[in-house]
Formats: C-alpha cells, structure tokens, sequence
C-alpha cells in the first residue's frame, strides 16, 4: 500500500544500470531485479472519499479487499465491518503474523 513501488523500482533499475555500464538506458532498462520475478500486479490506490490515500484505507483495501475512506480500517464507505485475511486465516487455524517498513 504505501512505500516501495514500481517508482522506487524503477530507480533501483537504473542504479543498477549506472553501477554496471556508467550510464542509465534511455529505453526500458535490461536489467532484471530480484523483484522483478515475484508475481506483482497494478492497483488503483485511492480512497473511496480522496484521490489521496492514507495508511487506513489503504490497508483496509490491502488486507480486507475493499475501498475504504481514509481514518478508517476494516469499514467500508457504507460502514460495514469487513474481515481481514488474517482474521480469516486465524479462523482456519493457521498462524498468521504481518510485517511492515
């Protein structure tokens, strides 16, 4: 949701470049990163009442699959609670635990 994303992969795509060759490519760059081999895709990020998203819905939209408004967690625009995948999985009786920068 917030942090690392295609732009700060991007960057790290042409330090690389910069590193090996002494000049960034003008065209897509033939450097692969680690990264670039996880399964990823493309979300749109904005709040249901923002275009800016904060940490809350954001997160909400991450872990519950769906859009929220920002300040809130785990409530949707119409204020239903939703259920995380962690709550789910707990439930299931697996361990969850989640890890954040």
């Amino acid at each position: 949701p917030d942090g690392y994303g295609q732009a700060s992969q991007t960057m790290a795509r042409d330090y690389v470049s910069l590193i090996e060759t002494g000049t960034t490519p003008r065209a897509p760059s033939i450097f692969e990163l680690q990264a670039d081999q996880m399964v990823r895709g493309l979300v749109r990020t904005h709040a249901s009442n923002n275009l800016i998203t904060d940490s809350a819905a954001s997160g909400t939209a991450f872990a519950c699959g769906f859009k929220s408004y920002n300040n809130a967690i785990g409530i949707t625009p119409d204020f239903q609670p939703v259920g995380s995948i962690l709550e789910a999985a707990k439930l299931a009786g697996l361990k969850t635990g989640l890890v954040v920068t």
